[in-house]
C-alpha cells in the first residue's frame, strides 16, 4: 500500500500527498493524503487527471513513450489556466526537463493558485507505473523550498518503487 510512504511525505513537508496512476488518456488519483493544516488543496481518490497539466501526468509520460504517442493522435490540449502547456512542442520541451531533473512541476497550470511536484515510480523491472505527488497553495509550497520538497518527493517515489 501507498499509504504510509503518502502520510510520511505529508508529515515531512506538510503538503498533501497523493499516487497518481496511468490510464490510457488520463491518470487516476488511486490515493490521498491531506495536509494537516485547515486549508488544503486535494482532489479526492477516484478523480481523473489530464496528464498534460498535472506533476504526476508530466512525471508519467516523460518515462512512457508509449503513451505519449497513443496520446499524441488523440489528445487536445486543453487549457485549464493562462499557464497551461496547450501544444505538444511546449510539452515536449518539458518532458525533456522532467528526464534531466527526475520530477515535475505543475507551475499554476492545472489551478491557478496551485503548485504541484511529482516523481516517477517504478516497479522492480524499471518501467514506470504512477507517481508520487505532492499540492499545495503557492503560497505555502513556495519556489524556495522546491528543490527540499522535490527531494523528498523523489525519495518518497523510489520507497515506494521498491515496495511494489
Amino acid at each position: 500500500s501507498a499509504v504510509p510512504v503518502l502520510k510520511e511525505l505529508v508529515r515531512k513537508t506538510e503538503e498533501t500527498a497523493h499516487l497518481l496512476i496511468p490510464l490510457e488518456t488520463h491518470g487516476l488519483l488511486q490515493e490521498v493524503i491531506d495536509n494537516p493544516r485547515p486549508v488544503r488543496v486535494a482532489s479526492r481518490p477516484g478523480t481523473l487527471v489530464d496528464y498534460h497539466c498535472s506533476a504526476g501526468g508530466k512525471a508519467i509520460l516523460a518515462f512512457r513513450d508509449d503513451l505519449v504517442e497513443s496520446l499524441r493522435e488523440s489528445m487536445a490540449l486543453g487549457a485549464r489556466t493562462v499557464n497551461t502547456m496547450t501544444t505538444w512542442k511546449q510539452l515536449d520541451a518539458a518532458l525533456e526537463e522532467v528526464r534531466q531533473r527526475g520530477y515535475a512541476i505543475d507551475e499554476e497550470e492545472y489551478h491557478e493558485g496551485v503548485r504541484c511536484l511529482g516523481a516517477p515510480v517504478r516497479d522492480h523491472s524499471g518501467r514506470v507505473i504512477g507517481a508520487i505527488g505532492v499540492t499545495g497553495a503557492t503560497s505555502s509550497l513556495t519556489k524556495r523550498r522546491l528543490p527540499q520538497v522535490a527531494r523528498l518527493v523523489m525519495e518518497a517515489a523510489q520507497e515506494l518503487g521498491l515496495t511494489q
